[in-house]
């Protein structure tokens, strides 16, 4: 593989920890005051205090602010959660995959994010076997790109500036890696190695068609003759290789 920097491979590790929060809450019960809520942003965190003394409450400057804001917290077990919250279940994956396997593309969106200007961009990314991504980068303006695959599995390439493969990844459940961190100006595709993938992906907005890839000029784009045999070929390799 190229530079370490390049790409993040997000496998196996220690068993996550949670994030409580602190204080008080509980009707009739005096607290001892503390961290009430915690709002994490794209680029700030903003922590507000208070006091749950019975009747009577006390907040930070910015706890005005906070709660004029149109995403508004209800409590619910004595944990602050968000309102709207939009989930990926079964029903939503197996409807998409579904879809994925009727588009001529092979493959379909859904976006999290209301609009393209929403920093950043999430969506879910669904393809079948088949499907055909022209290798590309970010580079101007800049962007890293992370995926998680949730299910099936997906081999990620990175290449030189010649089209020469650099490394390949095999990325799923079930080959112990979940997902990559692809940094800012690094050629890349995927191929699908299963009969569908379903991939989470992150990506800094605002998404403009125009500026968002700049598509390599050694390999053929969507829609050539000669699309099919070049993502033959990549498939082949992950799967004689894998990850490399």
């Amino acid at each position: 593989m190229g530079p370490a920097a390049e790409s993040m491979v997000i496998g196996q590790g220690p068993a996550g920890r949670g994030y409580p929060v602190f204080g008080g809450g509980r009707p009739g019960v005096p607290a001892r005051r503390g961290v009430v809520a915690c709002r994490v942003g794209v680029d700030r965190v903003r922590l507000l205090t208070g006091s749950a003394r019975a009747g009577r409450r006390t907040t930070s400057p910015g706890a005005a602010d906070f709660r004029g804001r149109r995403r508004k917290l209800r409590h619910d077990g004595g944990v602050q959660t968000p309102q709207q919250v939009q989930t990926i279940g079964r029903e939503l994956i197996a409807a998409l995959v579904e879809k994925a396997r009727s588009a001529p593309r092979g493959r379909v969106h859904h976006n999290f994010h209301a609009s393209p200007e929403e920093n950043p961009n999430r969506f879910l990314n669904v393809m079948t076997a088949g499907a055909y991504i022209a290798p590309h980068r970010h580079r101007e303006p800049p962007k890293a790109e992370a995926l998680v695959v949730l299910e099936g599995e997906v081999a990620l390439f990175t290449f030189d500036g010649q089209g020469a493969v650099e490394a390949v990844h095999r990325i799923g459940p079930a080959a112990g890696v979940w997902g990559v961190d692809v940094a800012p100006g690094a050629w890349h595709t995927l191929a699908v190695m299963s009969a569908h993938a379903v991939c989470y992906e992150v990506k800094p907005g605002p998404y403009d068609a125009a500026t968002d890839k700049e598509f390599a000029p050694w390999a053929p784009r969507e829609g050539d003759p000669a699309a099919p045999e070049y993502l033959r070929l990549l498939v082949e390799r992950a799967t004689r290789t894998g990850s490399e």
